[in-house]
């Protein structure tokens, strides 16, 4: 146990066995890495033009051509209607994230692959960090990082990598959580980093999870005393003002295409209906699932 338990105080071990264990658990994703897409051929294939488009013309603006990025919302489709990236997610951070990738192999689906497969390793090394961070025991964080990269509702959630792209909860609480306890602004830019990209990465996470990150870092600086502390007001008022100004950037282009065509993006209520989770949902689990996907009483 004594070498089980200083493997799992070892970060960069713990990526290595999470690593393992996400090319075991989308087997026979890794060995078709530059031509296999991952999940299906429907939303990653948008997905993967939507980061063509995009990282296209941040390369091009590298590349001498500074007026490429006037045109990083208008994407070539539906013309002559501008801002068609704002119809759906514009992946902003994914595209960052594959684009030195990119820029070497022009391989998209190469580079959807690897940011399909670090998403969640990085979900599970993220949520391992906060764990270990929150209660001293990195058995436990190994635990919780597996729990969560590989819960059930992510294997239904395969072809969408905005949902797949979650690495950036945990971190933002393994940051908050450090800058409560030990003072380090330096984590509390890392907390905001993670919030404003998390946001970004998912516009249902910039509605689900940013309110909960506010509340957990109200009670954490309560809980440490934190918000006697005029010092801390200032900081957190800093980075919370800059989180703000950087996620309403990226909203504008929604909110202009909103304003120019009113019906583009709203779903009718039976289609929210259709889609939405109701009671029966808590005990149903993705056919996708080699056990649970067979144990249901209640499939629905």
């Amino acid at each position: 146990m004594t070498v089980i338990h200083r493997a799992a105080g070892n970060a960069w071990v713990v990526a290595v066995f999470f690593t393992a264990l996400a090319a075991a658990m989308t087997w026979p994703l890794v060995t078709v890495l530059p031509s296999g897409i991952a999940a299906d051929v429907g939303d990653p294939v948008f997905a993967c033009w939507v980061m063509l488009w995009t990282g296209g013309q941040v390369l091009r603006f590298f590349s001498g051509d500074f007026h490429a990025l006037a045109d990083y919302w208008n994407g070539n489709i539906f013309f002559p209607e501008r801002l068609t990236i704002a119809y759906a997610e514009h992946l902003t951070p994914q595209m960052l994230q594959i684009l030195p990738i990119f820029a070497v192999t022009h391989n998209i689906v190469l580079c959807y692959n690897l940011l399909f497969l670090s998403a969640i390793v990085l979900s599970a090394v993220g949520m391992y960090l906060f764990v270990r961070e929150l209660t001293g025991q990195p058995l436990a964080g190994v635990v919780a990082g597996a729990a969560f990269a590989f819960s059930p509702y992510r294997a239904d959630q395969y072809s969408h990598i905005q949902v797949i792209s979650s690495q950036w909860m945990p971190l933002a609480l393994y940051g908050f959580q450090r800058y409560f306890a030990h003072g380090r602004v330096r984590a509390l830019a890392g907390a905001s980093a993670a919030i404003v990209v998390q946001a970004l990465s998912c516009g249902y996470y910039l509605f689900f999870f940013t309110p909960f990150a506010a509340l957990f870092a109200l009670v954490e600086g309560a809980r440490r005393g934190a918000w006697r502390r005029k010092r801390t007001w200032i900081e957190v008022g800093i980075a919370a003002a800059i989180c703000l100004l950087v996620i309403a950037a990226f909203l504008q282009p929604y909110f202009a295409v909103r304003k120019l065509s009113p019906d583009i993006g709203v779903r009718p209520a039976s289609e929210i209906r259709g889609f939405s989770a109701d009671t029966w949902s808590l005990a149903t689990a993705s056919e996708n699932l080699a056990v649970w996907g067979s144990l249901q009483t209640f499939p629905h």
